[in-house]
């Protein structure tokens, strides 16, 4: 696995770990195809989206309820859960202020240009 791919891997498993007051857990091959993914549509935010994610989990998975109606919610950081549902967490950054709606649309645009393979 690249550096990029496997510094995001190793800091969304310390997030978690720690938000789940818990030891680190190895990710599955899933979990790390999810994390690549998710890089390679949110490039130089994702750090940021995975920590806003983390410390707001239960505001960001109510929000993805209410607006998809969807009844359930994992009660844990779920990486997979962020990447389905990654343009509602960075909604919720723009709304709260941690990134400004125009950096955040070029970071995504800056993303596109480059091969997280």
């Amino acid at each position: 696995m690249p550096v990029k791919e496997l510094q995001l891997a190793s800091h969304w498993q310390d997030r978690v770990a720690a938000y789940n007051q818990q030891p680190v857990q190895p990710l599955t091959r899933q979990q790390v195809g999810q994390i690549k993914t998710l890089l390679r549509f949110t490039g130089g935010v994702s750090r940021t989206l995975m920590n806003f994610a983390i410390e707001n989990w239960k505001a960001f998975t109510t929000k993805v309820m209410d607006m998809t109606k969807t009844p359930g919610r994992p009660d844990a950081p779920h990486v997979g859960y962020l990447l389905k549902y990654r343009y509602v967490a960075l909604a919720l950054m723009v709304q709260a202020g941690v990134i400004t709606a125009e950096d955040l649309n070029d970071e995504l645009k800056a993303a596109e240009c480059f091969d997280f393979k």
